[in-house]
């Protein structure tokens, strides 16, 4: 299931608004990503991402930002290695652990089983899908040893106690 309320897959597809292939690629994407376990999908104003513990798969329309783009979308996937399929347009290293792979597509069926096999990869890397509810449902981080009765006021912080231990060195 793609985690997110119907406001967030209202504005993915808003972001695809007038381009009936983007649209298409979306929708062929979400299956795609339902299928694996789900993901959260997060629409900002130049891409729509599927996330996990981190993003793994963006969708963006480079008309927007290029003047003669290669594709009219295209998908791009964050694996830890150099894949060297021809298919790819470009390969960029964000991080000496993340390799992004640019995918032209001319046509939603162009998600075809390779593709699959990336989105899969991808998503593994980026950990289990999250609990239902995506960015709103945010889990409460463990309990801290450090005391803070004023809370975010800028109250009083008492530091945890140190066992105090006696040192017997030699005499």
């Amino acid at each position: 299931m793609i985690a997110g309320d119907a406001g967030s897959r209202a504005a993915s597809e808003e972001h695809f608004a007038g381009s009936p292939l983007g649209l298409a690629v979306l929708g062929r994407v979400r299956e795609v990503v339902a299928s694996l376990g789900g993901a959260e999908e997060r629409a900002s104003r130049t891409q729509v991402a599927f996330r996990r513990r981190r993003g793994f798969a963006y969708l963006w329309l480079p008309g927007r930002y290029v003047r003669h783009p290669s594709a009219e979308v295209v998908l791009s996937l964050v694996l830890g290695r150099e894949d060297p399929s021809p298919r790819f347009l470009e390969l960029a290293h964000p991080a000496p652990a993340h390799r992004v792979h640019h995918l032209g597509l001319a046509r939603a069926a162009a998600v075809d089983d390779e593709v699959v096999t990336w989105l899969a990869e991808a998503a593994a890397r980026a950990g289990p899908p999250r609990p239902r509810g995506g960015r709103g449902q945010v889990m409460p981080p463990p309990p801290s040893p450090w005391k803070n009765p004023g809370g975010m006021s800028g109250g009083p912080v008492r530091l945890p106690q140190r066992r105090q231990t006696s040192r017997s060195g030699p005499s």
